[in-house]
C-alpha cells in the first residue's frame, strides 16, 4: 500500500478510572510498520494527549507491505496489541472463480469472485477490473469489483447482452502496460424462459431430527438453471406439501411465488446454479419424507405438473431392535457350541476314567 496522507485505520482509546469515570493520561502509541499519530502528530512511536479520557489514533500506511503491530500504553494501562495489514502496491496474484454460473440477459448479476493477495500472502483489498473477451455477449470492461470483508473476497457483476458464452478476466487495473490478470473464468449468458421445476434434498438420507436443505431449482427446457429471479407463481396454490410433518424450526414451504439466487454468490454454500433453498427438520421418526409440489403459471403449461423428491429418515426403533435381533442370535449360536463343548469334554473325561 502506498504512502498517503488519508488514514488507514482506526484505533479507539478509551480511559476510566474503576468508577467508570473518564481519566486523562498521556498515551504512548508505537507501531514497526507505517505511522501512528493524529492529522498533526505522527511517526514510529508517539504520545498524544486525551481529551475527556478519549482520543482516536489514526494508522497510516508509508509505502511498506507487511504486518503491522501496534502497542498502545499509558503510565498506568498496557492495551492488548493490535495488527494491521498493509498490502503491496499491485497483487501478486489474482484467483478468479465462478459465484453464478447462470447469468441473464440484462442484468447486472453478482457472478465471479477473485481472491488477491499480495507478495507478503496478504490480501489485496483496492479495487479490481473485469473484463470480458466479448463484449457484445457480457458487456463489461474495466468494470470495477469491490472487496467484501465478510466473505474475505472481490465480488464482481457482470451484464449479459444476448446468450452465449464469453471469457472473464479480473485485473488491478482498468488499463495500463503492467497489468496482473487471474486465470481466465467460463461464462454462458442465457435467455432461456423457464419451463420446469425441480425439488431435491442435499442427502439422500438422514438421522431423525437432523438439518435438511431442500433446493428448489427452475429449469429451461433442455433442463439447465434459468437466471436467478423472483417467479410470482412458480407452484400452485398450496406450494409444496410434505408427507410428514417436519421438525420444529423448519421453514414454510406453502408459498407460491420463490426467488431463486446463487447461494456461492451470496457464501451461503458452493452451489453456482440459482436456487430457492428450503431448511427442514426432518421427524424424529423413521421411514421415507416426501415433499411434493405442482408446478405453477409461470412455467410452461407443459411444467404445470406434480413434481416430488424423497430422502430416508433411518428408525433408530428398527435399528435398536436389528441390533438386539442380532444380539440374541450370536448369543444363541455361543449357547449351542458352549453345549457341544461340554458333552465333548464329558466323553473325554469318560475315556480316561477307562
Amino acid at each position: 500500500m502506498s504512502s498517503t496522507n488519508a488514514a488507514r485505520a482506526y484505533i479507539d482509546v478509551d480511559i476510566a478510572n474503576a468508577s467508570g469515570n473518564a481519566v486523562d493520561e498521556s498515551v504512548t502509541v508505537t507501531t514497526n510498520i507505517g505511522q501512528v499519530g493524529t492529522s498533526t502528530i505522527r511517526g514510529k512511536s508517539v504520545v498524544l494527549a486525551t481529551t475527556s479520557g478519549s482520543i482516536e489514533v489514526l494508522v497510516y500506511s508509508d509505502g511498506t507491505a507487511g504486518t503491522a503491530t501496534i502497542t498502545v500504553t499509558t503510565p498506568t494501562i498496557t492495551f492488548p496489541s493490535k495488527t494491521v495489514s498493509f498490502y503491496a502496491a499491485a497483487p501478486s496474484t489474482i484467483v478468479a472463480s465462478v459465484l453464478n454460473s447462470a447469468p441473464g440477459v440484462g442484468t447486472n448479476t453478482l457472478t465471479i469472485g477473485a481472491v488477491a493477495k499480495d507478495s507478503n500472502g496478504n490480501a489485496y483489498t483496492a479495487d479490481l477490473y473485469v473484463s470480458s473477451d466479448a463484449l457484445t455477449v457480457i458487456s463489461d470492461t474495466a468494470a470495477a469489483c469491490s472487496y467484501n470483508a465478510t466473505n474475505a473476497r472481490h465480488e464482481c457483476s457482470v451484464t449479459g447482452v444476448i446468450a452465449g458464452s464469453a471469457k472473464i478476466t479480473v485485473r488491478d487495473k482498468a488499463s495500463g502496460a503492467t497489468i496482473v490478470s487471474s486465470n481466465a473464468v467460463d461464462l454462458t449468458v442465457t435467455s432461456s424462459a423457464p419451463a420446469t421445476v425441480k425439488l431435491a434434498f442435499d442427502k439422500a438420507t438422514y438421522a431423525p431430527g437432523e438439518k435438511a436443505t431442500l433446493l428448489i431449482s427452475v429449469l429451461d427446457a433442455a433442463g439447465k438453471s434459468v437466471k436467478a429471479q423472483e417467479f410470482a407463481n412458480l407452484f400452485a396454490t398450496g406450494g409444496i406439501t410434505l408427507s410428514t410433518a417436519a421438525g420444529n424450526g423448519s421453514e414454510t414451504v406453502t408459498a407460491v411465488s420463490a426467488t431463486t439466487i446463487s447461494l456461492a454468490s451470496y457464501a451461503l454454500g458452493s452451489l453456482t446454479t440459482p436456487v430457492k433453498a428450503y431448511t427442514l427438520y426432518m421427524p424424529n421418526t423413521g421411514g421415507t419424507f416426501k415433499a411434493t409440489a405442482t408446478g405453477g403459471t409461470s412455467l410452461a403449461l407443459a411444467g404445470q405438473v406434480e413434481v416430488s423428491a424423497s430422502a430416508t429418515v433411518t428408525d433408530n426403533a428398527a435399528a435398536a431392535l436389528a441390533a438386539v435381533t442380532a444380539l440374541a442370535t450370536t448369543v444363541a449360536s455361543l449357547k449351542t457350541l458352549i453345549t457341544t463343548l461340554t458333552n465333548l469334554v464329558l466323553k473325554i473325561q469318560k475315556k480316561v476314567k477307562a
